[in-house]
């Protein structure tokens, strides 16, 4: 930013504070609203992902275990060696649940999953910009600001 484009935007700033505030809080709360939506959908995707997912293994321990029942010849044992696999399984992760290595980089995982960037440039900065560092354009926002107040 030149200097005399950072001295303009320091005037407008002290001339005019409220509009300033009010730009600032108007893009803080579309930044919070942003994030928050980003992060409800995303929790909803992976929820979704999750109940699919969940859905397909029970189906296909059934369809497993009704094939491995066809094999053996009996009633509960294709059953029994499903649930075995599961034990095993869950055996594993009850093992490896302590080891900081892994946990980090499932939490890790999700936490790059879950995190959104924020905002980059701030809503003030761009009416600046937009209308050749405003002090003209200040004002007259301002005026306009105060003609709303006065009316109501």
């Amino acid at each position: 930013m030149k200097l005399s484009a950072a001295i303009s935007k320091f005037i407008d700033v002290m001339n005019h504070p409220s509009v300033y505030m009010r730009a600032e809080i108007a893009r803080v709360k579309r930044n919070a609203q942003q994030k928050i939506s980003d992060v409800i959908i995303k929790v909803i995707i992976f929820a979704l992902i999750g109940l699919t997912g969940l859905m397909l293994l029970v189906f296909a321990s059934i369809t497993l275990g009704l094939w491995l029942n066809s094999l053996t010849n009996s009633s509960f044992l294709g059953f029994l060696m499903v649930t075995g696999c599961y034990a095993l399984v869950l055996g594993i992760l009850l093992l490896i649940k302590d080891q900081e290595k892994i946990t980090n980089k499932l939490f890790g995982f999700a936490r790059r999953a879950v995190t959104v960037e924020p905002e980059a440039s701030r809503l003030f900065e761009h009416q600046l910009a937009s209308n050749g560092h405003g002090t003209s354009h200040m004002k007259a926002q301002h005026q306009d600001k105060q003609e709303e107040v006065y009316s109501s």
